[in-house]
């Protein structure tokens, strides 16, 4: 029993995962622009907001504070040099200071956020762009991280990038990476500016821009990586402006300010189910019996370490203050998701390691009499709330809601699932079928949602017949390329696939 529980677990990867969240990159240029506003999308939606204007002061201009404001808050702010300083022949100091100003809005309304330049507008002294990073609640399984300095950069060429690791979170499934900068310009005049993202063990993608895309002396600049593997974890992203006088770079590299690097992708990690779940779906005369016991070697029938009793009848059997059936119930848990294809991070495989270890050395009996305070109880007792943690989705993948939310109504047969729900062809290229057979009469929504998880189309809503099959043709060129995912509701049943668009 321990190999075997050793074997499976060791064969995955010990990545921690992050917290979900996600983050949008807007902006306008503001070059000339007197009071600017800054819509937010969807403000109901959002956490928090950072926003930033970059400023560029010549000939010993000093500057001034600006204020932020919109209905509900206000701040005047003062000027930040940029951190980093990547321009060798035009030093960030005395008679020029390139750099920004920030702050954070709590929550914003749809009246947007204004940005009073109080003075700061003559041929010297100019706030040129007008950015925000807003921050809402991710769903599950996406991952978006903001990462660096401010920075000025000019001809530092591709021998001294600017340049930022990023770690993303291991995946079953690839996965689109999006990679986002904004690019203040101190002139437009179409010089260049370079990006080159590289995740590990993958080619280099190179992108050069010249062009304002966001109003006066602003872009934001979005690259795709298509397809990156699961297993790839760390991302490498890097700026520069161009010097063909290091005999390297080709371009003449324009003068901008930058700011954090914005990344966002989605992973594949599963999701995991309570005690309670896999107790109640251990019977194989029954519909709902969930194949995940087979892996074990005699299915809920195994011999549960030096317990004397089976899985099943140790999660029938009430701890009643003894730290090995807390532990015990947890730890069965966390293994049958493990077994079912949820990720387990770091922290929960050492955490069943540890547990495997004391299950083969102690029994219930020799648990059962130790008191409250005891060293070794008090271990049974971390590593379940530990797992506890895991199998409630507070820890690695989020939790199984749909599976287990079914369970709280007698109605609902959990084991309903969708006949023939798939694409075809997949690769989408051009023309592409959905087809579905409904199990309830009543309405069907067939949406698509891009990598980021944001919904990107309506394939279908309307009524359909219990099994009555339905097929849907659609155009795959309203899709920019890269991977989606297709979710199918009909009646209490949700069912989800992942297509990959190509052009």
């Amino acid at each position: 029993m321990k190999k075997f529980l050793l074997s499976f677990l060791l064969s995955f990867s010990i990545l921690q995962m992050t917290q979900a969240q996600v983050i949008e990159l807007i902006g306008i240029g503001v070059k000339d622009v007197d009071n600017p506003v800054l819509y937010i999308p969807d403000p109901g939606s959002v956490d928090h907001v950072v926003v930033e204007a970059a400023g560029i002061f010549r000939e010993n201009a000093v500057p001034s504070s600006v204020k932020f404001f919109d209905s509900n808050e206000w701040d005047t702010v003062q000027f930040q040099l940029a951190e980093t300083d990547l321009a060798p022949p035009v030093l960030n100091g005395a008679s020029q200071k390139w750099g920004y100003y920030t702050t954070t809005f709590n929550d914003v309304d749809a009246g947007g956020i204004t940005l009073d330049k109080q003075g700061n507008v003559d041929a010297n002294e100019e706030i040129v762009s007008f950015t925000a990073y807003v921050y809402r609640t991710g769903g599950s399984g996406i991952h978006s991280e903001a990462k660096g300095d401010h920075a000025f950069l000019f001809r530092n060429g591709s021998v001294d990038p600017l340049e930022y690791t990023f770690t993303i979170p291991f995946s079953f499934s690839p996965r689109d990476v999006v990679i986002s900068m904004p690019f203040s310009d101190v002139n437009a005049d179409g010089r260049y500016s370079i990006i080159d993202v590289t995740p590990s063990g993958m080619a280099t993608t190179h992108v050069e821009f010249d062009d304002n895309n966001q109003g006066a002396l602003l872009h934001i600049e979005t690259i795709t990586i298509p397809n990156v593997p699961g297993n790839v974890t760390e991302v490498v992203v890097s700026a520069y402006s161009p010097n063909p006088d290091n005999g390297i770079d080709t371009k003449n590299g324009d003068s901008f300010i930058t700011s954090a690097i914005l990344l966002t992708t989605t992973f594949d990690q599963g999701c995991t189910l309570t005690q309670g779940y896999w107790k109640t779906h251990a019977d194989p005369t029954k519909k709902k019996y969930d194949e995940t016991w087979d892996q074990l070697p005699s299915g809920p029938g195994t011999v549960f370490f030096l317990s004397g009793q089976t899985w099943l009848e140790v999660f029938d059997t009430q701890p009643k203050g003894n730290a090995y059936y807390i532990l015990a119930h947890q730890y069965m848990a966390a293994a049958l998701n493990v077994l079912n294809g949820s990720y387990a991070p770091s922290e929960v495989v050492t955490a069943i390691l540890d547990a495997t270890s004391l299950f083969n050395t102690y029994s219930p009996a020799d648990i059962a009499a130790l008191g409250g305070g005891d060293v070794l109880r008090d271990q049974f007792i971390a590593l379940g709330e530990l797992l506890d943690d895991y199998n409630n989705g507070e820890l690695g993948p989020t939790h199984c809601d749909d599976y287990e939310s079914s369970e709280k109504s007698a109605v609902i047969d959990n084991s309903l699932e969708f006949s023939e729900f798939s694409v075809y062809p997949n690769p989408v290229r051009g023309n592409a079928t959905l087809s579905f057979n409904p199990n309830f009469d009543g309405n069907a929504t067939v949406d698509v949602y891009n990598s980021m998880g944001q919904k990107a189309l309506t394939l279908y809503n309307q009524n359909v017949k219990k099994n009555i099959p339905v097929s849907v043709m659609f155009d795959g060129n309203q899709l920019n390329e890269g991977l989606y995912v297709i979710t199918l509701q009909n009646g209490i049943n949700r069912e989800s696939i992942k297509i990959q668009v190509s052009k």
